[in-house]
Parts: structure tokens; C-alpha cells; sequence
């Protein structure tokens, strides 16, 4: 099954044509409902606790909408439900080793004040983790930067270092636009630093 991001790249860079804060959720519920990820009264359970104010700039968000982080990811199946430049998403982890450096819940949750990665463009992944780390937020893990990507067209204009997550130990998992194959999840060494890649974060993951 493969949906399409729930706005267009247009509304994405444009916060006045984002959807409400009420709007937002309702369209990032029924998106994960339909994709079997979560139940939809686990989703709903969330809604209180949105923050209600709207988008204020474009790649920031006041909140996002996760699904619960699988017992084992299946990173190909995942990403199955990417699509950017028209194609659909791959993965190249499977296999490896894969850990998170937070924990993250098996149910749905917020994360609140999302920033999309555009602030660390051009910045390595350790240079943009310690600042996220020093201003008191946290960055991505792999299974976050694939619900993000999946919602938001996010990779029609940048690709995404996940610097919450470590594949064998030393590489940064990386969700990116390959312009042959499409929509590529693989993994970097450290030190990695171009303009097109950014580190996205929030400021904190919120439970019901």
C-alpha cells in the first residue's frame, strides 16, 4: 500500500497554507489508521495534548503524529510507503545493526516543535547533533525520519541525517533522494557535511 504525503510541497514551504493544528492531526490520524500502523483510538487518545498554536515557519511544525516504534522494523516494507520525485522508496539496512540512542514508546506519540532539518544544512552530523543536544532538544531516529518523510514531502528539498539512531555501530542512518532510484534509506560516516542534508529535531516526545 503507498499514500501520498498528506500536503503538497507548496503548502509544506508555505506555513499560512498549512492546515490548523486540528486539521493537521485529524489528516495525520486517519493517515497511520489506514496504514494499519496504529489503532485509530490510540491516535486519538493524543489529541489533548497538541499544542494548538499553528505553523510559523516553513520545516517547523508544532507537533507530529508517530506511530508506535515496531517490535523489529522491517526498514524495505517501510519504506515502501515513501515516494518522492514520483518513486518509491528503498532501503539498504537490512541486515544491519541497527540501535536507537533514545527509547522510544511502542505506541503512538507527539513530538513536539519539529524542526524539519533545514536549520543544519551543510552541517556534519556530530556538529549538528551537539548543537541540538546544547539547545535542549533531540534529534531524529531512523523510524522517526521515515514517519516524517512519509507525511511530508520533506525530500523533495532536502534528505535527512538521523542522528538518534547508529547503523553498526558507526554509521549515521540517512533518508535521501537518489535521483535514479528514488527515495533511498542508507547510512554515512560521520563528518558528512553537504547542503542538501539536514539534521532534523524536537524539543521533546510526548506519551498519552
Amino acid at each position: 500500500m503507498t499514500l501520498s504525503p498528506i500536503v503538497t510541497i507548496e503548502q509544506y514551504e508555505m506555513p499560512t497554507k498549512m492546515p490548523n493544528a486540528l486539521q493537521l492531526f485529524e489528516d495525520m490520524a486517519r493517515y497511520w489508521a489506514s496504514t494499519s500502523f496504529a489503532e485509530e483510538a490510540e491516535l486519538w487518545s493524543l489529541f489533548a495534548a497538541i499544542p494548538k498554536e499553528p505553523s510559523l515557519a516553513p520545516g517547523r511544525l508544532p507537533f507530529f503524529l508517530v506511530p508506535g516504534y515496531p517490535e523489529i522494523p522491517d526498514w524495505k516494507k517501510l519504506m515502501g510507503f515513501v515516494r518522492a520525485g514520483g518513486k518509491t522508496g528503498v532501503s539498504y539496512l537490512n541486515g544491519g545493526e541497527h540501535t536507537n540512542l533514545v527509547e522510544l514508546p511502542k505506541r503512538p506519540y507527539l513530538m513536539i516543535d519539529v524542526e524539519d532539518g533545514r536549520s543544519y544544512l551543510k552541517v556534519s552530523q556530530d556538529d549538528a547533533a551537539s548543537r541540538i543536544r546544547a539547545a535542549g532538544r533531540s534529534g531524529f531516529t531512523t523510524f522517526e525520519s521515515w514517519a516524517y518523510a512519509t507525511i511530508f514531502p520533506v525530500l523533495e528539498r532536502q534528505s535527512l541525517f538521523s542522528v538518534e539512531s547508529l547503523l553498526d555501530g558507526e554509521f549515521v542512518p540517512t533518508l535521501y533522494r537518489n535521483q535514479e532510484i528514488g527515495p533511498t534509506l542508507g547510512g554515512l560516516r560521520s563528518g558528512f557535511a553537504v547542503s542538501t542534508y539536514g539534521t532534523p529535531s524536537c524539543r521533546e516526545r510526548r506519551e498519552c
